[in-house]
């Protein structure tokens, strides 16, 4: 399943249910570099629809990890 329930698909990056019901992984992507708006909005949409994400075999550094995670909101 590739994208919401109402039909919306994911452009950018690929969404696979984890389980029928939490969690999606999220593929088609590299954590290491700054994300495009448009992964961006995908991974916030994804967020929602799954409540969990996982980003499989992604080796980032802390800078990479802090990036990611001030998508969301300050971190500290």
């Amino acid at each position: 399943m590739d994208g919401l329930a109402t039909g919306a698909k994911y452009q950018a990056i690929t969404v696979t249910p984890a389980s029928p019901s939490v969690g999606a992984e999220i593929g088609n992507i590299d954590l290491t570099n700054p994300l495009t708006d448009l992964e961006l909005a995908e991974i916030k949409r994804a967020f929602l629809e799954f409540g969990v994400l996982f980003f499989r075999d992604q080796e980032i550094s802390f800078e990479d990890h802090a990036r990611l995670g001030e998508y969301f909101g300050p971190i500290g």
